[in-house]
């Protein structure tokens, strides 16, 4: 678990990733430290501008960490795998806030949770191009 920052250059990670990372436009978001590290070492030249594993979201929660990525001048992409949505009233807030800018980024989601706070909420939906729960439903 940990982070690494191409776009700055930093990283403070527990695994072994390689060294330098291809810069890329994704921001990178995951619960799993494995769905961190495999993205990380897939060779399908999905280049991170920020790549986090968050884990159990002690300190800091996944919208923080978007809300980061968001800031960074090369993100073009988030994805985002996550466990669960906690809190889904912040995440709902970055993705209005995002929406609301001329030039918005687009999102891929995997939630591994049902997400009924989102549920009917159009404006998250259209940015959160694909999201997935587990019980394999997708909506476009």
């Amino acid at each position: 678990m940990g982070f690494v920052n191409v776009s700055r250059g930093l990283r403070a990670i527990g695994c072994a990733e390689p060294d330098p990372l291809p810069a890329g436009l994704v921001a990178l978001v995951a619960h799993s430290g494995s769905v961190s590290s495999a993205m990380l070492r897939s060779r399908r030249a999905i280049g991170p501008t920020l790549a986090v594993s968050s884990g159990q979201e002690l300190v800091t929660t996944a919208p923080g960490h978007l809300e980061y990525s968001l800031s960074l001048p090369d993100t073009r992409v988030l994805a985002l795998v996550l466990e669960a949505i906690r809190p889904p009233h912040r995440l709902r807030a970055v993705f209005a806030a995002e929406l609301a800018r001329d030039e918005a980024v687009g999102a891929v989601a995997l939630a591994a949770d049902l997400v009924p706070e989102l549920d009917g909420d159009q404006q998250n939906w259209r940015l959160a191009r694909i999201i997935t729960d587990s019980n394999n439903n997708q909506t476009d």
